[in-house]
Order: structure tokens, then C-alpha cells, then sequence
């Protein structure tokens, strides 16, 4: 998945709008939706910003191709595993 792609459905999945993403990282709507259809990308400043507005980790996004192998996937499901129950 593209980092726009992920910022738009991180956004979305916390309700915000563009405009509202915008404001709280002082930029206009119009950059943001840039960002998303991955006509722009944003630098490293402003990426951090995207993602404490969003509440994710920025490395996720720096990195959007997480998990990197199944084995990883699978390590994730197991650590889940064990603080909730999962089933396998």
C-alpha cells in the first residue's frame, strides 16, 4: 500500500476530514490531498506530524510495506495471541 494511500485511510479511519488534518499540521487541504493520491510527499517534519495527529507510529508510515515477511505477520498474531485470545 502507497503511503498516501495509508495516510488517507489512517485519516479516515479516525474521522477526520482533510481540511481538519490540515489545520491541526498547519497546511491546507489541498497539500493533503496531494499526500494522498500520492502526487506529493511529504517531508520527514511533516510526515512525524501526520502521524501524532493520526496517532500512528512513524516509522509505519516511512515504511509502509509492514510487515515485511509473513514470518513477521505471524510473530504479530502470536504476541496478540497472548494478550488476547486469538484463534490461530
Amino acid at each position: 500500500m502507497s503511503l498516501g494511500k495509508l495516510i488517507k485511510k489512517f485519516r479516515e479511519l479516525r474521522r477526520i476530514m482533510q481540511k481538519a488534518l490540515g489545520d491541526r499540521i498547519h497546511l491546507d487541504d489541498v497539500r493533503i490531498r496531494q499526500y494522498e493520491l500520492d502526487i506529493r510527499t511529504p517531508k520527514d517534519d511533516i510526515l512525524e506530524n501526520i502521524s501524532a495527529t493520526l496517532h500512528i507510529n512513524k516509522d509505519y508510515l516511512k515504511e509502509p510495506d509492514y510487515p515485511y515477511m509473513e514470518h513477521d505477520l505471524m510473530r504479530f498474531l502470536f504476541k496478540l495471541d497472548d494478550s488476547i485470545e486469538v484463534n490461530i
